[in-house]
């Protein structure tokens, strides 16, 4: 399924990921294009790579603590440091990080809409179809390709597939934008008491919806 609407800059395109090595590649570089690496290494192996780099960065976080920890117990002497120890539980936490970025699900690809520019992607977004409803899920756009009517082409492509009403849980800062669109605010007591269990309202988020429009 592919869009090429007129609402999109020359050379843009709307379609379904195809759930293969290639568009999972290109959606994991967005944007940057894989084509001249490809050529040297591949896809498997570019895959196994980013998966590895994803557990690295992993790491980094609780690196970064026992980081301030160490300097932390230098600073007031106030316990000998093992730095055998220290050094074998960073590598322990890195092998656990590396194995969770292997084995992290991937059934989300299969409900994920790409908008794509010389085999490239520069936005994409993943609307979930339930039984009597929808939930979109996420949508990003890359800063470099932002306020060029991308994101918004995207979104209705996707509304004129799947079963309505479409739910979305939205930061206040792009209400504005869903609600163009055609989405209205609405208070989580009006969701269906099986799609209540989907939203978590963490922070200031707002629920939206957008229903079948009849002429």
């Amino acid at each position: 399924m592919v869009d090429t609407s007129p609402a999109l800059p020359e050379g843009f395109r709307v379609r379904r990921l195809q759930l293969n090595d290639r568009d999972r590649l290109r959606l994991y570089m967005m944007p940057n294009n894989p084509r001249h690496v490809l050529a040297a290494v591949p896809i498997k192996t570019m895959l196994i790579l980013y998966k590895i780099g994803h557990g690295i960065a992993l790491a980094l976080i609780p690196g970064i603590v026992l980081y301030f920890v160490i300097m932390l117990t230098l600073v007031t002497g106030s316990l000998s440091i093992n730095w055998l120890w220290i050094g074998m539980s960073y590598l322990t936490l890195l092998g656990i990080c590396i194995w969770i970025a292997f084995t992290l699900r991937e059934d989300w690809l299969q409900f994920c809409w790409v908008v794509e520019q010389q085999e490239r992607f520069v936005a994409y977004s993943v609307l979930r179809p339930y039984k009597n409803y929808s939930v979109l899920e996420l949508l990003q756009v890359h800063p470099r390709w932002a306020r060029r009517g991308i994101g918004s082409t995207l979104v209705k492509t996707m509304l004129d597939k799947t079963p309505k009403p479409v739910y979305v849980e939205s930061a206040i800062r792009v209400v504005s934008f869903y609600t163009r669109l055609g989405f209205r605010k609405i208070r989580f007591k009006e969701l269906p008491s099986d799609a209540q269990q989907r939203f978590s309202l963490r922070g200031v988020a707002t629920l939206l919806v957008y229903e079948e429009i009849h002429d």
